[in-house]
């Protein structure tokens, strides 16, 4: 039987995609950001209306924590053009007696005041008028706040997003490994100096094939990190194979799966993770796998 080829750097970058999908991560991403906006909407009194009014804003900034009345008076100037920053200087108009935001948060009287400054800046003469419009809300102040909030809430699941994204594909390695026939296990390898190894086959003792997985959606930083431990490990694995070749034992083989939109922008780092390993897949080449699997572990069988 003849050892499977390690395909070319472009045959692997054929075979990417910017995206992945899978089905049960979109499910669970979309549960995690409904019950997240549904305890935002309940700490911050929102009304279900699009259109807020008066009270509405008034419920919103009545709470007894001045980081709270500050956050939630940040949420409602988003949607102007003004800041709290300027807003203070406002304030020592409207509400002179109340000359922090922790006075004003405990004043009934402050955060009307307020309020209604936000709702028609043109009744508070003392405040110019090109200064006043900045603060005007708009008819839709609630709702902006809303989408605002929802577009923060699914930012902040990137990194959630992306954890689940790689143990999906970890799992679907994982199903691939188990219906060729082999056991495999996770975790720390001593030949790479202990560093975690998404599927080790057979077991972490005594590992024939080490399969690591990534896909990266967007870039960053940690990708140029990721592609210099992956030349260690592979040097690693190189120096513990010319110990087993000296005692005539089968090789370790190491496979990267690797995919994502982050990987293909950042092409220097995605060609430092081809070049260190036997054998690089894309998700969409992972048909490849149980032949890899095959070859390697017959080798020194019986």
């Amino acid at each position: 039987m003849e050892a499977p080829r390690k395909l070319s750097f472009n045959e692997l970058l054929d075979g990417m995609s910017p995206f992945l999908h899978f089905p049960e991560v979109e499910r669970e991403i979309q549960a995690e950001k409904l019950a997240r906006m549904e305890r935002a909407a309940a700490k911050t009194r929102f009304s279900s209306n699009e259109y807020g009014t008066v009270d509405d804003a008034i419920r919103m900034l009545s709470v007894p924590k001045v980081h709270e009345f500050r956050d939630r008076l940040k949420l409602i100037l988003a949607t102007t053009e003004g800041s709290l920053e300027a807003l203070d200087r406002v304030c020592m108009v409207i509400c002179p007696e109340e000359t922090t935001w922790s006075q004003r948060c405990k004043s009934d009287m402050a955060i009307r005041r307020i309020v209604e400054f936000l709702n028609e800046p043109s009744n508070v003469k003392e405040i110019p008028w090109f200064t006043a419009e900045r603060f005007r809300l708009p008819p839709d102040w609630l709702g902006r706040i809303r989408h605002n909030l929802a577009a923060s809430i699914h930012k902040s699941l990137q990194s959630l997003y992306g954890t689940k994204m790689g143990l999906a594909l970890e799992s679907y390695i994982g199903a691939i490994v188990t219906e060729a026939g082999y056991s495999f296990e996770k975790g720390f390898v001593s030949i790479v100096d202990d560093k975690e190894v998404d599927i080790v086959i057979p077991e972490l003792i005594l590992p024939r094939v080490l399969i690591m997985s990534t896909y990266n959606l967007t870039t960053s930083s940690g990708q140029s990190t990721r592609a210099r431990e992956q030349q260690a490990m592979y040097e690693r694995v190189r120096t513990y194979n010319l110990a087993r070749g000296r005692r005539q034992e089968p090789n370790v083989q190491l496979v990267n799966v690797i995919d994502g939109g982050g990987w293909l922008a950042r092409r220097n780092d995605l060609e430092e993770m081809y070049l260190h390993c036997d054998y690089a897949l894309s998700f969409s080449q992972l048909d490849f796998l149980p032949d890899i699997l095959r070859f390697h572990m017959r080798i020194g069988t019986k």
